[in-house]
């Protein structure tokens, strides 16, 4: 191969090779994250959320989706891992992204409610099929296909989000 021919097909392998270098870390982290003891500090949850977007901003803009951002101001600081949070966080903007294949909007919103702050990602895209629901969060499980539209995926992400934000005293749920 020469010229664009061999650009395109570097680009191939070198994006199959993310995705197995992502598979291989969160098989890994699947793994052992039971026995690792977060260390945790004093953070700002919108913060965090900002960066997850920013991160996110690129991948969304690929297939259409745009973000809309809604932090409250002086939110009451946390104590958390920065690192499991973005990475909770991330999954559940990555899962937001994918399940937009149209593109549209993914509204994501911190706010504080009494005693707690929750951190809220809607897409508007095709929704999760009732009989998927009781198992969206579990290890392995994902949607194959929903309405002939095939989506790739082994089921950790949102299995690691649930893990890492129960870690943290919260609570995670879905609705669609």
């Amino acid at each position: 191969l020469t010229g664009q021919s061999l650009d395109d097909a570097l680009a191939t392998v070198g994006g199959n090779l993310e995705v197995i270098v992502t598979l291989v870390n969160d098989i890994l982290f699947m793994q052992e994250m039971e026995e690792i003891v977060p260390h945790f500090e004093m953070l700002d949850v919108g913060t965090v959320i900002s960066l997850v977007v920013e991160d996110n901003r690129l991948n969304g803009a690929r297939t259409g989706v745009h973000f809309i951002t809604n932090i409250a101001p002086d939110l009451p600081k946390i104590q958390g891992n920065p690192q499991n949070l973005r990475r909770a966080f991330h999954a559940l903007l990555d899962n937001a992204i994918k399940f937009s294949p149209n593109g549209g909007d993914v509204d994501v919103a911190v706010a504080k409610e009494g005693m707690i702050i929750r951190v809220s990602m809607v897409d508007h895209g095709i929704g999760i099929p009732p009989e998927h629901m009781p198992k969206i969060f579990d290890k392995f499980y994902h949607v194959d296909e929903i309405d002939g539209r095939r989506f790739g995926g082994v089921g950790l992400g949102l299995a690691i989000a649930r893990h890492l934000i129960e870690r943290h005293g919260g609570k995670i749920d879905v609705g669609s």
